[in-house]
Formats: structure tokens, C-alpha cells, sequence
């Protein structure tokens, strides 16, 4: 099955979405109160089928398509959060965007992960105070990411102030970065869409178990100068945090869609790094 490519051309044509009750889904067609009971957008569909599991692509121009649905997608964002004039202009926002995401060694911390975090948003948009400001957190909570750095969403956040400063509201930035720190896991949000978005960014953790590996692989492969034993101590750190939890998600949402398979994978990987 392949996907389907004039319903994607379709989906870059399509108008900006509007509020919260008549938001598009990320293919651009499906109202969010259909979406749950739609077997897939096409974002999603193209996030999943990337790579099959010997990591070879199972479709020619994947990326491109992906890039040009989540190009879109971000333009009419950023012309909703920003006042028009000469400096909003989202095109120089989403080169950096793009060229960010797409270093070279990043192999987790890429535009699908960016992807996958707003086919799980999607959903529940209803439910945010702040939909749109939730969605740039999004785009900018991994836009730094280097290895090794306790730093990288403070500096994320510095970022977003720097080429949102001109044209976007203070109080919306500081939101937005705000957001960006809870993105962060290392203590619980006070607002409730930081916490949405912390179960967003933690949703893969519920994933099919193959998938929980690939994404595990690929997280080890942006740490190349990490030792084997350091790496398997940091990951027994923050998992074993996480399922020392009362709940790894915040949200009723996101604990009744993943709870159960996330704890279910993080025994199962503690389990393998133990015995490694």
C-alpha cells in the first residue's frame, strides 16, 4: 500500500485551519472529530512507513512529502501567531526549522518526531487553552539538540525568543517557551497544556514494541561518543524515573492511550539493559 499523493498536493492546498472545533487533521482533510475514528492521516502514515525494519526506505520521496506537508503546515501557523509586516515572514523560520532537524547526526530528534508530535496533538486540540502556542512549542522544543547537553531546551526556547522577537507578542513568546521547558520531564507542569504537551513528547513510549526499539536505536545513534555502559546508565536513570511514577502521563487522555504500553515497554528494555 502506498500512499496516496494527490490527497497530499490536496492537503498543501488546503485553506488555513480555523478554530479549534473545525481544525484539520495533519492530512489536511479530516475533521479532529473524525480523526480518532480514521485509520491514519497521511502524515502519520509517512512518519510510520519511513523505514522498514532493516531501515531501508519503503517509499521513494518519503521526505520530500513530508517535508512539504509539514512546510504548510507551519507557514499558516506562523501567520496566525505573528502581526503582519516585513519581518513575518515564516519561509526564513522554516529553513532553520528544516535545517536543524535535519543534521546530519540527528537520527531520532528528526521532522518525523515533529510530525508524530502533532498527529498525537491533533486529537486532542479540544482540550488545550492554547492550541496554536502548544503547536510552536512543538516545532521548537528539539529545534537545538546536542549530545550530551543539559541545556538544549533552555537554548531552544533562547532560539524561538530570538527569530520570534520581532514580530510575535512577548507574553506569547515567553509561553511559548515555557512550554518548551516542560519538554524537558524533570519536574511536573503546573498548566495543563505543559502537560499535554510533556505526554505528547512521551507518547512514543507506548509504541508498538519493534518501534520502541527503532526509536531506542536510533536515540543511542545521536550519542556516538557515549560510552555503552554511560548510555545504558542514563536510560535506566530516566526510565526507571518515568515508571517510578504514579503515572508516566499527566493526562487522562494520554495514560487510557498509552499508560499500559509504555509501562509494559520500559520493564521490558530496563529488563535488557540490565542483563547486557
Amino acid at each position: 500500500m502506498s500512499f496516496d499523493r494527490n490527497r497530499l498536493r490536496q492537503a498543501n492546498r488546503g485553506p488555513e485551519r480555523g478554530n479549534a472545533r473545525n481544525r484539520q487533521s495533519l492530512a489536511g482533510a479530516i475533521p479532529v472529530t473524525r480523526l480518532q475514528s480514521t485509520a491514519r492521516s497521511s502524515i502519520q502514515y509517512i512518519v510510520d512507513n519511513k523505514n522498514d525494519r532493516t531501515g531501508n526506505d519503503v517509499n521513494e520521496g518519503t521526505d520530500t512529502d513530508l517535508a512539504g506537508m509539514l512546510r504548510t503546515r507551519f507557514r499558516q501557523l506562523w501567520h496566525r501567531l505573528t502581526s503582519p509586516g516585513p519581518h513575518s515572514d515564516a519561509i526564513p523560520v522554516w529553513d532553520l526549522l528544516e535545517r536543524r532537524y535535519g543534521e546530519p547526526r540527528r537520527r531520532y530528534h528528526t521532522l518525523r518526531h515533529i510530525g508524530h508530535c502533532l498527529d498525537e496533538m491533533d486529537p486532542v486540540i479540544s482540550e488545550l487553552q492554547s492550541p496554536d502556542v502548544v503547536e510552536l512549542a512543538v516545532w521548537f522544543h528539539d529545534v537545538i539538540h546536542e549530545p550530551g547537553a543539559t541545556d538544549n531546551e533552555a537554548r531552544s526556547a533562547e532560539l524561538l525568543r530570538q527569530v520570534a522577537g520581532k514580530h510575535m507578542a512577548p507574553g506569547r513568546i515567553e509561553r511559548v517557551g515555557e512550554l518548551i521547558l516542560a519538554t524537558t520531564h524533570l519536574e511536573t507542569p503546573r498548566r495543563h497544556d505543559a502537560r499535554i504537551l510533556s505526554d505528547i513528547d512521551l507518547s512514543s513510549l507506548g509504541a508498538p514494541w519493534q518501534r520502541f526499539l527503532d526509536n531506542s536505536a536510533a536515540l543511542r545513534a545521536e550519542q556516538p561518543d557515549m560510552s555503552d555502559a554511560d548510555n545504558r546508565r542514563e536510560k535506566q536513570r530516566f526510565l526507571g524515573g518515568l515508571v517510578e511514577r504514579d503515572a508516566i502521563y499527566y493526562t487522562a487522555t494520554f495514560r487510557d492511550r498509552y499508560e499500559s504500553a509504555a509501562r509494559q515497554n520500559i520493564q521490558r528494555y530496563l529488563e535488557l539493559l540490565r542483563s547486557a
